[in-house]
């Protein structure tokens, strides 16, 4: 939901993630579904003004009015499911269910067979590092747990900013560690992340919100998007490949991997990212979990 109503209403926010925790943690994967698409109709129904963002976020993805409607109200719904999902990653998943639990029923499309040294032994390796996996908020979840039950990464971190409430992000680090994949520490993060990638870890990042306000404007059906100039500074300053990667219907989507050589390329391949996540997020509008005004004005 928009992030106005939730620092309007903070006990609201906390109640929301304590009810699908709580609810979501003992249902089945069926159950816990059900619960999330009713909690995201409830959202969507009280958050006048979350609409009207989303509905701006999506117009360059759905043309047409009837179909902004029906994506926004998907977008609520996707959200609330994102958030059961990851409270429920301590929980065991099942290939019926989830269709990424089992090594051998993860697909992949990975033409540039950056995980082929993994899927060639049947999980006996594992991809090290240093690399860069960059998503979108959308799909972290699902690719972390496709990741670890799928055994393709050794040694993964990943960077997520703090939600701004204890609890809720004590119990985010939680899940995370669970799938093998401990969330560095925010308040010293880009050193912290640095350290792990010079290690020859491999390090899991956001990059389609840029959240200090000082990222790179690219261009997108007439819109202007801020998109973050970080995961390339940080490819730069370690030598690590960055790898996109995308969760589509249940299939691991891995994008062309970039190289940063030269100080330069930290804005073309910015570049080139935003383009890879906007390919990703036309594909499936209605999934897109951006509550913010996304473009610039």
């Amino acid at each position: 939901m928009s992030r106005d109503l939730l620092s309007l209403s903070p006990l609201f926010k906390r109640a929301m993630w304590r009810l699908l925790r709580v609810f979501a943690r003992d249902l089945t994967a069926g159950g816990a579904h059900l619960l999330a698409r009713r909690v995201g109709d409830l959202t969507w129904w009280c958050d006048g003004r979350g609409r009207r963002v989303v509905a701006d976020n999506l117009a360059p993805f759905v043309p047409t009015a009837e179909g902004r409607g029906r994506a926004v109200r998907g977008c609520y719904r996707a959200a609330a499911d994102h958030l059961a999902f990851m409270l429920r990653l301590d929980r065991p998943r099942s290939p019926r269910s989830h269709r990424e639990s089992d090594p051998g029923l993860v697909k992949i499309v990975d033409p540039w067979g950056v995980f082929a040294p993994a899927v060639s032994v049947d999980g006996g390796a594992r991809i090290g590092g240093p690399l860069l996996l960059v998503t979108v908020h959308a799909d972290w979840t699902r690719l972390l747990a496709a990741l670890h039950d799928a055994r393709l990464i050794a040694d993964l971190a990943v960077i997520a900013r703090p939600v701004g409430d204890a609890w809720a992000d004590a119990t985010l680090a939680q899940m995370s560690a669970h799938c093998g994949a401990p969330i560095l520490p925010w308040n010293d993060v880009a050193r912290a992340a640095l350290r792990h990638l010079r290690s020859e870890g491999v390090l899991g990042v956001l990059a389609d919100r840029d959240y200090a306000g000082d990222g790179l404007v690219v261009h997108l059906a007439g819109r202007k998007w801020r998109v973050p100039t970080g995961p390339a500074k940080l490819a730069a300053a370690s030598g690590a490949p960055l790898v996109p990667l995308a969760w589509i219907a249940g299939t691991i989507v891995v994008g062309r991997p970039l190289r940063v050589g030269f100080d330069g390329d930290v804005i073309a391949v910015t570049r080139a990212l935003a383009r890879f996540q906007a390919q990703v997020l036309a594909a499936s509008p209605a999934r897109w979990v951006a509550f913010h005004q996304m473009w610039e004005t």
